[in-house]
């Protein structure tokens, strides 16, 4: 606009004021796809530790950092409790059987029902081959490599499932303040950039299936 100021194409600059970034800042993660998790699915077995890690991270959307020390003494009642380590922020999310509206994310439910029953005998979900809890550093390297394995693009993260959940529930219908209980998002502008790539026909229409609610009673 200086330019165009110079040059007489506009008489006055109306970005006078406006300086810093214009657009929101991401944290560059990209987010998993429906076809991802499928994948990932195929390749690692339901009793597998990676998957056992995978499905946490894509049902609870949460952090390395608060995976790495997930475990069922956070469970009551069916939900699961607990406090990001970076925020402070305490999420709720349902383990056992969904509320009344969220019929679409049943498929995820199960998966992740199905496979973290198999990771028992310790305090926490997510364990080395030798039963010791993973190192926040330690798990996300991991990770990143069994995602490779599995044939996935070198760019899908553990955060990018982070980002799969909040898009997967804003697709179900989910309202903003139900999704910031479930993966503690505290930046409203984050987000809307979170689920900006969410099936807007989802969302619009909500879920039609019929609830189908679990018979699963414990993990």
């Amino acid at each position: 606009m200086e330019f165009a100021v110079h040059e007489g194409l506009v008489e006055t600059d109306p970005t006078i004021g406006i300086r810093g970034r214009l657009t929101p800042k991401t944290d560059g993660h990209t987010p998993w796809t429906v076809k991802d998790i499928a994948k990932f699915r195929e390749y690692w077995a339901v009793d597998s530790a990676p998957r056992i890690a995978m499905e946490l991270f894509q049902w609870t959307g949460a952090r390395v950092v608060d995976v790495m020390v997930m475990g069922p003494a956070q469970i009551t009642d069916g939900y699961l409790f607990f406090t990001q380590e970076k925020t402070g922020f305490n999420c709720t999310l349902p383990l056992m059987i969904l509320p009344d509206g969220m019929t679409a994310l049943q498929t995820d439910l199960t998966h992740f029902q199905t496979s973290v029953r198999h990771a028992t005998g310790h305090l926490v979900w997510v364990v080395t081959s030798h039963g010791k809890p993973r190192s926040q550093k330690g798990l996300s390297q991991w990770f990143s490599e069994k995602a490779n394995e599995a044939g996935l693009a070198t760019d899908r993260t553990a955060h990018g499932l982070r980002k799969y959940r909040d898009v997967r529930l804003a697709e179900a219908g989910l309202s903003t303040l139900q999704i910031r209980s479930w993966t503690g998002q505290q930046d409203l502008k984050t987000l809307e950039l979170y689920i900006r790539d969410a099936n807007l026909r989802a969302v619009l229409e909500g879920p039609k299936q019929e609830r189908k609610l679990s018979n699963n009673t414990k993990l």
